[in-house]
């Protein structure tokens, strides 16, 4: 039992330890409100979040690679205005490719 306990973390920190981070992400700020029936409501300062699928990986060198290669992939930050996303205060739009 605590060998094969042991097997498992091991092979769990080798898959966690070959990510990386690379440049982080520059989340677009998000005016949005929290409300209670006892205090009304206050505004918070929150952001925008794309997924991880939006997340460009690659190697170090440049060329593509997945997560599920077990390569050192390094993980990079989202390009928001790129992807359509813009906010002011607390307006959210997201522009979307037209298709044909």
């Amino acid at each position: 039992m605590v060998r094969s306990t042991i097997a498992a973390v091991a092979a769990a920190v080798s898959i966690v330890s070959a990510q990386h981070i690379g440049t982080r992400d520059n989340h677009p700020r998000l005016t949005t409100q929290q409300c209670s029936s006892r205090g009304g409501c206050h505004d918070l300062q929150t952001s925008v979040v794309l997924d991880a699928l939006n997340h460009p990986i690659h190697l170090a060198n440049g060329t593509a690679c997945t997560a599920s290669s077990g390569d050192n992939c390094i993980i990079d930050a989202v390009n928001y205005t790129a992807a359509g996303v813009y906010t002011s205060g607390s307006s959210v739009c997201l522009d979307l490719p037209a298709f044909n």
